[in-house]
């Protein structure tokens, strides 16, 4: 497979509505990373594009969006591509980064939804986890406002791949009390894979995919400079944000920082959660290069984060500085992409290099008594065969190479070496009517651990040397009824390898209170998910109904014993196979003509059981979210003025597993008013946000606070000022 020549062609063309009046539009090439915005006209152009089918993909607020693949001819200087668009009052969707086809979502076999921070800033989100919490069938298990993980339908921790810079992201997540480790800050959208995603993604896919999309870089031969400022009212919050982007003909450049400083969260007037303050520094840049047919993009993320761990209800206190039980965290990360344009397809290699430095301080503040340094690399190979017909074909490996290090004076999991490899194949028919879906994949993963502690001592850990081993696959349908009704049909294996603590833990978990002790002898855990979704839409009104049964094999859990160590509970790891079902269902209605309200309304349901009938633990009850959206339209045809208001009804769960508690019924309300408007070369957004504006005391069944009795916040009015300029 040889690079071709340095032959290049421009592009250019018009985007029109259907009445032949130009529109104002981004145009993105998705292979290439290479986008154009049109002018008052409706023209837009590339340069120097090389020879090749590309995916365009052309968006515009107020009109559906286009994917179309064109095939640009190098030898011929100068073609031209025109656009037609179609009104329609639903938003703008994207592609698909998550998966290996990138489409629209409405040609995605795959289920698998997209949420973006900018239109989650007009409710007043600005949370990584509030963000995933607004996702239908993703829940967040929280320990406070600043530490969460998600859970998708019932499954979380080390069964939710985490991806961001296009790698893996690895931070010691099978912790409960181990946050997601990312801001808002610099990304665009979270794609959400719902269910087994083991043939994408390996171990650990078990349950689904969450897949952050970096922010975008500026368009070609511009810059722009943001500065972002939000206050929380509730803790007292600040929160600074700059970025600066610069891009040319052939080499773009992005860098940002930001700083967060919290207080301890108010419950209600006198009363606030002790110690729940935080502080993070984030810094982020990025930069891109093109050179004939190879585009690189290489990304550095840096994040250092110091958590206070609440234990009680106090008074105001007024401290921004973590006491003590506290954690510190410091997470690296750089990725290096590479785009190899071929005669002969589409080669993609990507290289990821990571550090997560955890400590937790618990008698001293310089002293550590918990001190985790992992380090990963992971190195991943695409290869897109050229185009069979309707078929297209992917074939790829991912490997990682991991390595745990203890550095303090109390052992939660052993010293180890981790080693991983996948290779996979997929393809996919496109058709008109009828789209298929599948692909097979192996994987392998070997772990080897030290002997830590005194032999014959209690808290001794013996060399665990293991290797895993699986095949999985996976097989779906898109079936177009009509121009406005889909089906998709899926199936689909994952399995996910008995992590570090669950085979070598040996010791107190001061974040849960209790004495961990592993079960060396665990085995895979393998599950197989039958998903089916049933989607109508037209121009103003999208509607879905989605179910799935999800069966696992030798499911790992935690269970109390009636041991006592060190004046702690003792709780063993276990395996029962189990199952998990339920759904999700919701619609999106624009009146006509009144465009701009929107009503949003979804519910989502999930249960899971062990095969002796005992309910898993961290299963969410149902929930039903109401929104009513105002944006209205103004006259240069962007939105000015926009305003929400919300209502969250979370439903009582009474299957509670044996350490776990049932948590009664109780509903929020979310209020937001906001603008956009452009004064003279800049583009502003001001927010007025109330979060819990009800003043709701309450604690989510998914609360690690919920042991101690203590609330999530209460009411709280949030400010956020941007400018783009």
């Amino acid at each position: 497979m040889a690079l071709s020549g340095f032959a290049q062609s421009q592009l250019t063309g018009t985007v029109l509505d259907q009445e032949q009046n130009p529109i104002q539009a981004q145009i993105f090439i998705t292979q290439l990373d290479q986008g154009a915005i049109t002018n008052r006209q409706g023209l837009y152009q590339f340069n120097n594009i090389p020879s090749g089918a590309y995916a365009f993909v052309v968006r515009s607020l107020g009109y559906q969006t286009i994917e179309q693949e064109i095939f640009v001819d190098a030898q011929l200087s100068d073609q031209i591509a025109d656009f037609v668009m179609t009104s329609t009052a639903i938003e703008m969707t994207a592609i698909f980064l998550s998966v290996p086809f990138h489409k629209l979502q409405d040609q995605q076999v795959m289920p698998v939804e997209s949420v973006d921070f900018k239109n989650a800033s007009e409710q007043g989100i600005s949370d990584v986890n509030e963000l995933l919490n607004t996702v239908p069938g993703v829940s967040v298990l929280s320990t406070g406002p600043s530490i969460g993980k998600a859970v998708i339908r019932g499954l979380s921790g080390n069964r939710v791949v985490t991806y961001d810079q296009g790698i893996r992201l690895e931070n010691q997540q099978f912790g409960e009390e181990h946050g997601i480790g990312l801001v808002s800050d610099g990304i665009d959208r979270v794609e959400v894979i719902k269910g087994p995603a083991s043939l994408l993604y390996g171990s650990d896919a078990l349950g689904g995919v969450l897949y952050f999309v970096p922010e975008r870089f500026a368009p070609k031969n511009s810059e722009a400079l943001t500065l972002r400022s939000r206050f929380q009212g509730n803790t007292r919050g600040v929160h600074q944000f700059l970025g600066y982007k610069n891009s040319g003909v052939h080499t773009k450049l992005m860098v940002s920082g930001s700083v967060n400083s919290q207080e301890d969260y108010k419950i209600d007037d006198n009363l606030y959660a002790g110690n729940s303050r935080s502080f993070t520094g984030d810094f982020k840049t990025g930069y891109q290069w093109r050179i004939d047919r190879w585009k690189s993009t290489m990304r550095y993320h840096y994040n250092r984060t110091k958590l206070g761990l609440a234990e009680e209800m106090v008074g105001a206190t007024g401290s921004r500085q973590p006491d003590l039980p506290s954690q510190e965290i410091v997470q690296n990360t750089l990725s290096w992409e590479n785009n190899f344009y071929l005669d002969q397809g589409q080669l993609d290699v990507t290289f990821g290099a990571s550090t997560n430095n955890r400590q937790e301080f618990e008698d001293f503040r310089t002293e550590p008594a918990l001190h985790m340094y992992l380090k990963t690399k992971t190195l991943n190979l695409l290869y897109h065969l050229p185009e069979s017909g309707k078929f297209e074909t992917i074939i790829g490996t991912q490997n990682m190479w991991q390595t745990n290090t203890n550095k303090g004076d109390e052992l939660l999991i052993p010293d180890a070496q981790k080693t991983d490899l996948g290779f996979f194949a997929t393809t996919h028919l496109h058709g008109d009517i009828l789209s298929l879906q599948g692909g097979l994949r192996y994987d392998y993963r070997g772990l080897i651990t030290k002997a830590m502690g005194p032999i014959n001592s209690q808290g001794f850990v013996p060399v665990i040397d293991r290797a895993f081993h699986a095949i999985n696959g996976a097989l779906g349908m898109l079936y177009n009824i009509d121009d406005n009704i889909l089906i998709r049909l899926n199936v689909a294996s994952g399995y996910r390898a008995p992590n570090l603590a669950e085979l070598g833990s040996n010791g107190i978990h001061e974040g849960t209170n209790r004495y961990e002790i592993g079960n060396p002898d665990l085995k895979n855990e393998r599950n197989v998910q039958l998903d089916l979704a049933l989607t109508y839409e037209n121009e103003h009104l999208n509607t879905y109904l989605n179910g799935f049964y999800n069966v696992i094999d030798d499911y790992i859990f935690i269970t109390p014993t009636q041991e006592v160590l060190e004046q702690e509970p003792v709780f063993r790891y276990a395996q029962f196979n189990a199952a998990l079902y339920g759904g999700e269902a919701g619609f999106h209605y624009h009146p006509h003509p009144w465009d701009w309200l929107h009503l949003e309304n979804s519910l989502e349901w999930v249960i899971g059981m062990l095969d002796n009938g005992s309910p898993l633990p961290l299963i969410p009850g149902g929930k039903l979210n109401n929104t009513l959206r105002i944006k209205p339209q103004s006259a240069s045809g962007g939105h000015g003025l926009f305003f929400n208001i919300s209502r969250a009804q979370y439903f009582a769960q009474n299957r509670a597993s044996d350490f776990e508690t049932t948590t009664g019924a109780y509903h929020l309300w979310d209020i937001s008013l906001g603008q956009k408007f452009e004064w003279g070369q800049s583009d502003w957004q001001w927010v007025v946000a109330m979060a819990n504006a009800s003043n709701t005391k309450y604690i989510p069944h998914l609360s690690r606070f919920k042991t101690d009795g203590i609330f999530n916040p209460g009411r709280s009015l949030n400010l956020s000022l941007s400018v783009t300029l």
